[in-house]
């Protein structure tokens, strides 16, 4: 007895799956924004007066107003430390550093900075 004769649907449904099996192995590349490079984006397109405000570019980036104030934030970091973060380019490979991670950072003094952000790219893999 074949699977066929117990269940009539199976062949149509088996096709079904392949298709779909085939279309989900087709994985789209995620693209990890560099957070300070973001920052100095946005910061030039406030300059610019491509928005009018950090809400006007909110409302066109469909984010809250707090977080495009989380991601400028990152403005405040020392010299230092945003020429080693820039320094990885961008996009980023992975997560390798995040802006969740900065904002605390972003309160310490230069030197501070610049210390915890090489030992995590250190830890996670990147030469500084």
């Amino acid at each position: 007895m074949k699977l066929r004769d117990v269940w009539p649907w199976f062949r149509a449904e088996f096709r079904w799956y392949v298709k779909t099996v085939r279309v989900s192995t087709s994985k789209t590349k995620e693209v990890h924004r560099n957070p300070v490079a973001l920052a100095l984006e946005w910061r030039q397109a406030l300059y610019s007066g491509r928005y009018s405000s950090q809400a006007d570019l909110a409302r066109k980036k469909g984010i809250s107003r707090a977080r495009v104030t989380q991601i400028l934030q990152l403005l405040k970091l020392g010299p230092g430390a945003k020429e080693v973060i820039t320094a990885l380019g961008d996009p980023l490979t992975s997560h390798v550093i995040t802006e969740r991670s900065l904002r605390p950072i972003v309160r310490l003094t230069p030197s501070k900075q610049l210390m915890i952000i090489r030992t995590t790219l250190l830890r996670t893999g990147c030469s500084v």
